[in-house]
Formats: structure tokens, C-alpha cells, sequence
């Protein structure tokens, strides 16, 4: 579903990433971990289009999405929620996931929440 292969991306000259590989299956849970500095929060950003990516591949479903736009990168089902950045601090958990629902082609109350609420 998602794979990851020897990726590099940098913030300006400063070289983040070296050769970061990984795999995700359909219907796997994978937890990144790792010392502060190490280049997680990275790697997400270049999944999702937020950081540059030097060399290297990141394929989904199949399809090269590396350095693609970060809203062509929602629209293909992939999506990043970064922690406390309070960017919608009023809005309850509920109506951020039917935010998601919208952004991915569905709409308010339609029903698409069902596998969300089952993942969790």
C-alpha cells in the first residue's frame, strides 16, 4: 500500500534524511519511532508532500507520489495530522474526521465515517 524506498530530503542545505526505507501493508498499523532529531516528523512531511524529496521513491497503491502536491496527496487517501498545532481549536474530534470525509471526496454526514469509527 504504501512504500517508502531510500529516501533523502533536507531542510535547505541541512541534509534530514539519509536513505530512510519502509513499508506499510494494507491493514497493518506501523509505529515510527525514534530519539527527538531523528527525522520522523521528516519523514511524514515528505510522504505528504510537505518536504522535498532528494532521491529516492514513495509509492501508494502503486503510483509515485514523491514531491506530488500535498493536496494531491490527500486526494489520493493519504493525510497528515500534525500534533497541537490548534490550527481549528473549537472544532470537536468528530468534525475534524468529517473535515477528512469531505476533503477525500465525501460529504457532511454521509455515512463515510462507518470504517473510521471501526478503525477505532
Amino acid at each position: 500500500m504504501l512504500d517508502v524506498d531510500r529516501i533523502e530530503s533536507a531542510y535547505g542545505r541541512a541534509r534530514a534524511l539519509h536513505g530512510v526505507t519502509l513499508s506499510v501493508g494494507k491493514g497493518e498499523a506501523v509505529a515510527l519511532i525514534g530519539a527527538n532529531g531523528a527525522g520522523k516528523s521528516t519523514v511524514l512531511r515528505a510522504i505528504s508532500g510537505l518536504n522535498p524529496v532528494l532521491s529516492g521513491s514513495i509509492r501508494f497503491e502503486g503510483r509515485d507520489i514523491s514531491n506530488q502536491s500535498p493536496r494531491r496527496i490527500v486526494h489520493a487517501g493519504i493525510a497528515h495530522c500534525p500534533e497541537e498545532r490548534k490550527i481549528w481549536p473549537d472544532l470537536s474530534v468528530l468534525d475534524h474526521l468529517e473535515l477528512g470525509a469531505i476533503a477525500s471526496g465525501g460529504v457532511r454526514g454521509d455515512g463515510n465515517l462507518d470504517e473510521v469509527f471501526t478503525l477505532f
